[in-house]
């Protein structure tokens, strides 16, 4: 597979298109543009009544300017392959910004790029993840988000500026493909939100979680079921034993702290936001695990 990241530069663009570094598996380019990627798109089909995908192809072209192209190549499509790919991207920039600071001043595309070789091409980063289909009406979907929207807009300065910092991180997690971003990204957002600041995160977020959402559990119950401590000791692994990806073995498990951390995080800031709390956390806590 091929993968790119492309990203307009703050220096003048080259006569031509030309070849800066290039290594077994990677190529960096300067281009003056114009320039199109093309790559393939999967979605899911709401009108399905299972989980389908709807394949398409979309083409991004860029004007004349000034680009910097960082791209890969792997031989497999396998996740591992997809990590593989991303963290070269990733090296590669960065070795860029410490020779050339703010080189690689904005990035306008970042994934697969199609090639005669590969004319069609879906994946997911870790592989294809299905999760029960939920349908919601759009009628349902502006009532809500309105008064939703309206309660955020009400709360304090200070309680709005938390929210603001926690929703930019829980965006970011949301966005992410990666699931060692994903855990890094919203357990930031329990940082924020419940925990205020402080390093206990598991305990202060077990005791809120008690007094707030599930009067019906201890603090030390809460953290059992929501293996709040098992994350956080995997959040610390990656933060200071340096882990970047996850192996094939590890998947599962590393999948199901995902979930948690995501339905913890989607709880918390439903409270802050002064709305009900919802019901996320239910299927964690009906049973011990």
């Amino acid at each position: 597979m091929n993968y790119v990241a492309i990203y307009r530069t703050l220096s003048a663009p080259p006569t031509d298109a030309m070849t800066v570094a290039r290594g077994d598996d990677y190529e960096v380019h300067l281009h003056p543009g114009p320039l199109a990627v093309s790559y393939s798109t999967g979605s899911a089909d709401p009108r399905s009544p299972a989980n389908t995908i709807t394949l398409g192809q979309e083409r991004r072209e860029f004007p004349r300017g000034s680009y910097l192209i960082v791209a890969t190549r792997k031989d497999t499509t396998s996740g591992s392959a997809w990590n593989a790919a991303k963290d070269r991207i990733a090296q590669l920039v960065a070795v860029l910004d410490l020779e050339f600071p703010g080189l690689a001043h904005e990035k306008v595309y970042e994934g697969l790029m199609l090639t005669p070789a590969t004319p069609m091409h879906v994946t997911w980063e870790e592989g294809f993840q299905f999760s029960p289909r939920r349908s919601y009406a759009p009628s349902d979907v502006a009532t809500s988000l309105q008064a939703c929207a309206d309660r955020v807009q009400a709360l304090s300065t200070q309680d709005s500026a938390r929210f603001t910092l926690a929703a930019r991180w829980f965006q970011r997690a949301t966005d992410a493909t990666n699931s060692i971003d994903r855990i890094l990204f919203y357990y930031t957002v329990l940082e924020i939100y419940p925990t205020l600041g402080d390093v206990d995160v598991p305990n202060i977020v077990a005791r809120f979680l008690s007094d707030r959402v599930l009067a019906g559990l201890s603090a030390k119950d809460v953290k059992a079921r929501l293996n709040l401590g098992r994350i956080c000791g995997f959040r610390a692994e990656i933060v200071h034993g340096g882990k970047a990806s996850v192996t094939s073995d590890e998947r599962a498990t590393v999948s199901d702290h995902v979930e948690r951390l995501q339905a913890i995080a989607r709880t918390c800031l439903r409270v802050l936001a002064g709305l009900p709390p919802g019901s996320d956390l239910q299927r964690f806590v009906t049973t011990s695990g």
